[in-house]
């Protein structure tokens, strides 16, 4: 039932997201958000659930991560436990993803203001608790003229 619930959920952010890259033939969609609930939902699920899911065959990249255009996202696929080849890692990169406020392109500060203190950092990362059972990790630039300028984020499963 969780599976199924989940699959619905996916599918939802599929169908928002397909509708928000057209915003010229329907601009009632795109005021719609992109959240980091939709895609925290799609990890655990199978390599052969997320390509149902989003509704696009991905692309492999050179690391064999599933890339999907439409979505402009990243799977990692990966073994846990006794399931095999369930999604881990969840890589974003679009500044158009609602995590719960703040956006990529903004200060790794607000990022701190809305998740708390992370649990670990290094340079050029921080990462956070996420919904008691993930880890959200947020890239920013150590560059001098855009320090801390948030560019990329993961939600990943730490059970990996």
């Amino acid at each position: 039932m969780r599976k199924i619930l989940v699959v619905c959920m996916a599918l939802l952010l599929v169908l928002s997201t397909v509708g928000c890259s057209n915003k010229e033939e329907n601009e009632s969609i795109a005021d719609e958000k992109i959240t980091i609930e939709q895609y925290a939902k799609l990890v655990d699920l199978s390599k052969e659930e997320i390509i149902k899911v989003l509704g696009e065959e991905p692309k492999y990249s050179e690391d064999q991560d599933l890339e999907f255009q439409k979505t402009g996202i990243k799977i990692s696929v990966g073994s846990i436990g006794v399931d095999s080849e369930v999604v881990t890692k969840i890589t974003i990169t679009s500044g158009d993803v609602d995590f719960n406020g703040v956006k990529l392109g903004s200060n790794i500060e607000d990022f701190r203001n809305v998740f708390g203190k992370e649990f670990r950092s290094g340079e050029g990362y921080s990462d956070f608790k996420y919904n008691d059972t993930l880890i959200l990790s947020v890239d920013y630039s150590t560059n001098k003229e855009d320090a801390g300028k948030t560019v990329r984020a993961y939600i990943l499963n730490p059970m990996e």
